[in-house]
């Protein structure tokens, strides 16, 4: 139950990284002095060879335009001959929502609908690194785990991914993660408060009311990038952004049965009380929690139809109308069209730049 034409949205990218080879070896500093001639701006450059001096690196672009990235490799090529191509390491992609007039409880609203209805575009429930989780810092215990599962026999997951009791809600001033950190993709969900944060330093920009916002980051390492086809800048900037929307910021709403339809109380009984911790985990877990419970349900209806062997009478069928994996879910229209305009415009904005 949210206004989504009380936000306006945006997509940008967030950074993006490079992997350079000169034919001669250099200093990261003099790389990033190249590139600040060149267009302004100081990115983060690592040497991947040798502390001291190098002929491979790395560089990362914070919020780029396409077309200045390609005045920072040509700058480097000039100055030093490029071996190869440059090849992409990693992107960060992400969309925000800003609400048009601030409040806090603004903020705390499109927080939780983003963290409930985001599927992401790989499984996050086998592999417990990759669960869903949330954190406040670093440290072990500023992290909770959102969906509970077994210490003693993790892999024993079953049991725990139908319970209700043991799972947490995501506090709107935490950061959500889904996947593991150093994996092929991974997304992070945060109300943004500050920018231009320096770890190393601990300077920030406290961002006044009317430029804080809710946003959603996507990271997508090489491996990622190789498999939807971007391994260049010229194939960054020829890919249909749009695309970004199919691939990694679905948004689904969860389907539930509607009460009366079942033959018998008893049964009627048993389904509302399932629903009704259909909705529970919803509400804490968010799609990602619902889909892994109803994928247990789907395996031990399963199950129980191999046992029966036609001896007792066939489960009933569920009246749900989704169009998920297993269908209970829906597509969330309204969020999804925000988020292909949005990636729309990123692309002309990063198209534009390279004309």
């Amino acid at each position: 139950m949210i206004d989504l034409k009380a936000y306006t949205c945006r997509a940008v990218i967030d950074w993006l990284e490079l992997r350079v080879v000169l034919d001669r070896s250099t200093q990261e500093r003099w790389i990033n002095d190249e590139i600040r001639h060149a267009t302004g701006d100081s990115p983060w450059v690592e040497d991947l060879d040798d502390p001291a001096e190098g002929t491979k690196f790395r560089i990362r672009f914070q919020e780029p335009l396409l077309g200045e990235v390609k005045k920072a490799v040509e700058a480097i090529d000039r100055k030093w001959k490029l071996l190869e191509p440059p090849e992409f390491r990693g992107m960060e992609i992400s969309f925000d929502a800003r609400p048009r007039v601030y409040s806090e409880e603004a903020l705390a609203w499109m927080f939780g609908v983003l963290v409930r209805t985001h599927l992401p575009s790989r499984d996050v429930i086998t592999d417990l690194n990759d669960r869903p989780r949330f954190a406040w810092g670093k440290a072990k215990e500023q992290t909770g785990y959102v969906l509970a599962y077994n210490k003693v026999a993790p892999k024993l997951r079953d049991e725990f991914l139908l319970r209700t009791d043991k799972d947490l809600m995501t506090p709107f001033d935490a950061t959500y993660y889904a996947g593991a950190k150093g994996s092929s993709s991974s997304r992070r969900t945060m109300v943004k408060v500050i920018d231009e944060q320096n770890k190393a330093t601990g300077a920030m920009k406290i961002l006044p009311d009317g430029e804080r916002r809710v946003r959603l980051e996507v990271t997508l390492l090489e491996s990622e990038l190789r498999k939807i086809g971007i391994t260049s800048i010229d194939d960054l900037a020829a890919f249909s952004f749009q695309k970004f929307q199919g691939l990694y910021f679905k948004f689904l709403l969860p389907t539930f049965e509607q009460p009366g339809r079942r033959s018998t109380l008893a049964l009627q009984a048993v389904t509302n009380a399932i629903e009704q911790d259909r909705r529970k985990k919803f509400l804490v877990t968010g799609i990602v929690g619902l889909e892994a419970m109803d994928e247990v349900k789907r395996r031990e209806r399963e199950a129980i139809r191999k046992r029966s062997k036609k001896s007792v009478k066939a489960l009933e069928a569920t009246s749900r109308r989704g169009a998920g994996r297993f269908s209970t879910m829906v597509q969330y229209e309204a969020l999804t069209r925000q988020v292909i305009h949005a990636l729309r415009h990123l692309g002309l904005r990063q198209r534009r730049s390279v004309r």
